[in-house]
C-alpha cells in the first residue's frame, strides 16, 4: 500500500485507496490477532519497498502562503486565564472581540538575538507561526483539523506584566514573564476549544482515532511536517466528533528547510502508530509521552 500511496502523497489521500484501519484490521485478521493494535506489523503506511526510501521524493512546485495577519496591540483584549507554561512558550486565555481565544506567547528571540549575539537556526516561534501560515492559507484550519489562527502579536515585556497583573499565575508562569521582560513577546491568537481533552487511551475511540489520522493527512496535504507525533499534541472534542492537532513549534515547511513525500507519509505512518499501537495499548506508550 505505502508503495503505492509514496509518489503522490500528500496529493493523494489515503483513503482514496483504502482507510489505513480497515487495512490493518484486513491484515490483523489474516494473521489470526483479534485487533490492529496486536502488532507492529500490521501498520499499512510503513515503507514496504526499502529502495523507496534511499532517494527523496521532492514536493511539487509549491507557493510560499502569505504571512500571518498582525493583530495590534490596540485591539482591546482582556487576559482571563493561564492555561499551559512550558521553557519555550506559555498560553493563556484571553477574550479579544467578544469571543474567547487563546493566545501562545514566546520570547521574542530577535530581540535576545541583538542582545547577546546568540543566533538559532530557527526558532520555535518562527516555525509556528511559518506552519500556521500554510496551514490557514490552505484551509486546515477552516476544516477544524487545527485551531484556527488569527494572527499574531507582539508584546512588550511591561504590556504583558501588567496586563496579566490581576491573573493568579503559578510561579512559573511569572518567571516566563520576567525573562522575557527586557525582550518582549511574540504570539499567536488561536482558536479556544471547549469541552476538549488530550487524547489519552481512556477516550480513544476507534472513530475518534481515524478522525485524528485524517486530521494529520489534512496537515500533511498543506505541505507541513508536524515534527512532533505525540498524544499530548492530539485534542479530542467528543461532543462535536473532532480531533485537532496541535504544538507546531518543531513542524517543518518547504520554504525554510528540506522536506520530502518520504519525510510525510513517515510521519503519517508514526501517528499510525501511535493511535493504533500505542495510545490502544497504553503499557507501549514510552516514547509518546514526552
Amino acid at each position: 500500500m505505502s508503495t503505492i500511496l509514496l509518489r503522490a502523497y500528500p496529493e493523494q489521500s489515503p483513503w482514496t485507496l483504502d482507510p489505513p484501519p480497515a487495512e490493518a484490521l484486513k491484515q490483523a485478521h489474516a494473521a489470526g490477532r483479534r485487533s490492529a493494535s496486536d502488532t507492529s506489523a500490521s501498520n499499512p503506511l510503513s515503507l514496504d519497498n526499502e529502495a523507496l526510501s534511499l532517494g527523496p521524493l521532492r514536493l511539487e512546485e509549491y507557493t510560499a502562503p502569505p504571512p500571518l495577519p498582525f493583530i495590534p496591540t490596540t485591539t482591546p483584549i482582556t487576559f482571563v486565564q493561564a492555561r499551559r507554561i512550558d521553557r519555550n512558550s506559555g498560553v493563556l486565555r484571553i477574550q479579544m472581540q467578544e469571543a474567547d481565544r487563546v493566545v501562545k506567547l514566546y520570547i521574542d528571540s530577535d530581540a535576545t538575538l541583538a542582545e547577546t549575539g546568540t543566533a538559532q537556526t530557527l526558532d520555535v516561534f518562527e516555525r509556528e507561526a511559518a506552519a500556521y501560515a500554510r496551514l490557514l492559507h490552505a484551509g486546515a484550519c477552516a476544516s477544524g483539523a487545527v485551531p484556527m489562527c488569527y494572527g499574531r502579536m507582539q508584546f512588550t515585556g511591561l504590556e504583558l506584566r501588567d496586563a496579566t497583573a490581576s491573573l493568579d499565575l503559578q510561579d512559573e508562569f511569572r518567571d516566563f514573564i520576567q525573562r522575557g521582560m527586557s525582550s518582549g513577546f511574540k504570539g499567536l491568537v488561536l482558536e479556544f476549544f471547549t469541552g476538549s481533552a488530550v487524547l489519552s487511551s481512556e477516550n480513544i475511540t476507534p472513530a475518534l482515532a481515524e478522525i485524528a489520522l485524517k486530521a494529520l493527512y489534512a496537515v500533511h496535504n498543506t505541505y507541513v511536517k508536524h515534527g512532533a507525533v505525540k498524544r499530548q499534541n492530539v485534542v479530542v472534542m467528543p461532543a462535536v466528533n473532532r480531533v485537532a492537532w496541535v504544538g507546531f513549534d518543531c513542524a517543518t515547511v518547504p520554504e525554510n528547510e528540506p522536506l520530502s513525500r518520504q519525510d510525510l507519509l513517515a510521519e503519517l505512518a508514526e501517528g499510525w502508530s501511535m493511535l493504533y499501537e500505542h495510545v490502544f495499548n497504553p503499557v507501549s506508550l514510552t516514547g509518546y509521552e514526552a
